[in-house]
């Protein structure tokens, strides 16, 4: 993540910027019941607190925790509940009320965009997903295929120039297929 932050040769780590990763996790991955969790960088062979102090830091936000928690405290709490609120008018940040009113209105720019966005998304994976059925279908009668020319003891090397494939894979699927 940060190769491009300093210049080839550049040796002083601590031109490096602080670098926070921040995951927004539906589950309470590390079952703590704690909103949120800090990771840090330590090293191992030294005494147990030592932290590496390399700039990085890790932050799993726990969103399941307002499901045993449901009124929001803090601002903590609240971020975790406008992160999953669907309904624009209860969300407590007016950055992220704003940001949401502008995607889910059917008469802002924002919502045309979003759903241009997810219509794509949509044909991408939709295209994806053809392709790779059209490739699993293939394989599939190429198997068939092989599997029924080795049974009339056609050569392998014979079954593989007209299944076009290696002869080393012609023999792994009879050799799976016994």
């Amino acid at each position: 993540m940060d190769t491009k932050l300093l210049e080839k040769g550049e040796t002083n780590w601590n031109k490096l910027p602080e670098q926070y990763v921040i995951f927004f996790t539906e589950k309470d991955i590390f079952k703590k019941d704690l909103p949120i969790y800090h990771i840090e960088s330590v090293i191992l062979e030294m005494d147990k607190d030592n932290r590496f102090n390399d700039g990085r830091h890790i932050i799993y936000v726990n969103c399941e925790y307002l499901k045993k928690h449901p009124e929001p405290v803090n601002e903590l709490d609240k971020l975790i509940h406008d992160m999953q609120c669907e309904d624009v008018n209860k969300i407590y940040s007016k950055e992220i009320k704003d940001r949401m009113a502008y995607l889910k209105n059917p008469e802002s720019e924002g919502f045309s965009k979003m759903s241009e966005w997810s219509e794509s998304y949509y044909n991408e994976g939709l295209y994806d997903g053809e392709k790779k059925g059209l490739e699993q279908g293939t394989q599939k009668e190429k198997e068939a295929t092989i599997l029924e020319l080795s049974k009339d003891n056609i050569p392998v090397e014979l079954i593989a120039k007209y299944a076009r494939t290696t002869v080393e894979e012609v023999k792994k699927i009879i050799a799976n297929n016994k």
